[in-house]
């Protein structure tokens, strides 16, 4: 006598059998018996489910990370090195390990803990700042090693001559082009070049003006001009908002006028760009005598 079939209750499994205690197939119901639950389709087409670990994590007694495989009160970074060295993982390599998993790093010469973008690349331990001022003071030192073209001018402009001949090669015309897409892309994604690179450019283009003029020119600090003219326009005498103000030539550079902190007063971009070359009325030159 032939008995009819069922389909399985699971809806992971949907197999026909014959009728079971309470309508599922008898794997599915094996399995249910057992765990409490119903028969996952992973099981069902044969992959094995990952046990869940019955370990407790534990606290490692010399870096204090948790881990469930600790060995000798150890995790098994402290326990390799234990075992490679035959002594405890030093406190120092521990620190700089944490620092590296947060993107920071310590310089050991300032003493500070700084993004790593702070250092240059290549595994450097002191930051863009103290290389730079131990390089200047390595320079001031030992003056016979900088460059001609950085200590006799007419030396510098023969180099940047001779850098320009070369940039019209077309060797040079390759690489500044390589050059200008890699720039462009890392411009894209890293704000903090693009505002540097805008202020070096703003330099270029006034050097550039500079030695048309053939002007003097001296090291003129922005916030110095900002704070003596209490950031006020020396033109329409209006307060100036951040972001908006630059720096004016009292007389301009094309009339003779030099670059140096008696010759230079705060102003809006608008009313500089309006201004342009032109000496203002009223006799700008006598701001120069205060």
């Amino acid at each position: 006598m032939s008995q009819s079939t069922h389909v399985c209750v699971n809806p992971a499994c949907q197999a026909e059998h014959f009728p079971t205690r309470k309508g599922r197939c008898p794997r599915c119901a094996k399995y249910f018996s057992r765990r409490g639950v119903e028969r996952p389709k992973e099981v069902i087409d044969g992959k094995r489910l990952p046990r869940p670990s019955t370990i407790k994590p534990r606290e490692c007694s010399r870096c204090l990370e948790m881990s469930t495989r600790i060995q000798l009160g150890r995790c098994p970074a402290c326990y390799q090195y234990f075992k490679a060295n035959g002594a405890e993982r030093p406190f120092a390599r521990i620190f700089h390990v944490k620092l590296r998993q947060l993107g920071l790093r310590l310089c050991r010469t300032c003493r500070a803990v700084l993004s790593i973008k702070s250092f240059h690349k290549g595994g450097q331990w002191d930051c863009k700042d103290c290389q730079r001022k131990a390089i200047g003071i390595w320079k001031a030192r030992h003056p016979e090693y900088v460059p001609l073209f950085k200590r006799d001018p007419e030396a510098r402009i023969r180099h940047l001559q001779t850098r320009r001949r070369w940039r019209l090669t077309p060797t040079g015309k390759v690489a500044r082009k390589r050059q200008y897409e890699r720039n462009k892309e890392r411009a894209k994604v890293d704000p903090e070049y693009r505002a540097r690179r805008a202020a070096i450019m703003r330099k270029v283009k006034f050097n550039r003006r500079r030695r048309l003029r053939a002007a003097f020119v001296e090291v003129v600090d922005p916030q110095y001009i900002f704070q003596r003219d209490q950031g006020v326009c020396q033109i329409c005498r209006k307060r100036v908002r951040a972001g908006e103000w630059s720096l004016d030539h009292i007389i301009p550079l094309s009339r003779g006028g030099t670059h140096e902190t008696a010759n230079v007063r705060l102003a809006h971009k608008r009313c500089n760009s309006r201004k342009w070359a032109n000496a203002g009325p009223g006799g700008d030159q006598l701001l120069l005598l205060g």
